[in-house]
């Protein structure tokens, strides 16, 4: 998901789930965001409590002449796809399916027809009759106010070292969806090297005023991690594990370590252990 920047699209979005039995109808957090090789595309249905997403990485040299193209939301393509959902924790990347789009650059508007398949654990998710039509394209420049200085280590014997270059905390609202606030901690690393370039984040939630320092995650309504690497992984929940805090972020400084699997959308579990000791910049 698009943490803390602007959202100046309007449009809508909609699509079928399957497993939550539930029609898709985006309410909120539109946004087209343009980085220097990517488009990421989002919208948000907040209702009763619960707040889904979905979202789409596509490349940022498609054609701006308003002809159809068609990309596949393969789990080991270029292009991402991802269904997400809170307070549940489901955050996964699509590992099959279709995007047909058309995108005009002199109008910024961007309409298209998908549909795709996420895995969560045994339960297979149908992401069907999806279409969107979004206007209004914004820079996707960093938000300086929300970056933080510190570090954020892990390791994994799959994905192996994790070194973020960029650390944050931010406060996130969920006031509108009568949700508690949270806390967010995100590392983030960027590798340019052979033989692809890489983009990675680690990203912790605990809500606020939660004293607990301890945490078990998965299906955990107070905290929650998630993992994201493109091209190669996608965006992964945490499912078990600790997450533990030393000192909590309620005083703009966190620090502690995590040690947790994640699932992939092929199920399989990607264990991840690593510390952080992070601290809101002064503005």
């Amino acid at each position: 998901m698009n943490n803390g920047t602007p959202h100046n699209t309007t449009g809508t979005m909609s699509a079928n789930v399957s497993y939550y039995n539930e029609n898709f109808v985006a309410n909120s957090k539109f946004a087209i965001v343009k980085y220097s090789d990517r488009f990421f595309l989002q919208a948000c249905m907040a209702f009763e409590g619960v707040s889904q997403y979905i979202d789409f990485w596509i490349p940022a040299n498609i054609p701006g002449d308003g002809s159809i193209i068609e990309l596949s939301l393969a789990a080991n393509g270029g292009n991402l796809a991802s269904y997400s959902r809170f307070p549940d924790g489901v955050a996964l990347r699509a590992r099959s399916g279709t995007l047909l789009m058309k995108y005009d650059w002199q109008t910024k508007r961007m309409e298209g027809n998908f549909s795709f398949e996420i895995q969560n654990g045994s339960t297979i998710v149908q992401i069907s009759d999806g279409t969107f039509d979004l206007t209004g394209i914004v820079d996707g420049v960093s938000n300086s106010s929300i970056h933080g200085v510190g570090t954020f280590t892990a390791y994994s014997d799959q994905l192996g070292s994790f070194e973020a270059q960029e650390v944050s905390i931010e406060l996130k609202d969920r006031s509108h969806v009568g949700l508690p606030n949270y806390w967010q901690i995100i590392g983030r690393m960027e590798k340019p090297e052979f033989p692809h370039p890489q983009r990675s984040h680690i990203a912790l939630q605990v809500v606020e005023h939660v004293e607990t320092k301890i945490h078990t995650l998965g299906n955990n309504p107070d905290a929650w991690a998630s993992y994201f690497q493109e091209p190669d992984v996608g965006i992964i929940p945490a499912v078990n594990g600790t997450l533990e805090f030393t000192t909590l972020p309620n005083t703009g400084h966190t620090e502690g370590r995590l040690d947790a699997d994640f699932r992939t959308a092929e199920n399989v579990l990607i264990h991840v252990s690593g510390i952080f000791d992070i601290k809101q910049a002064k503005r």
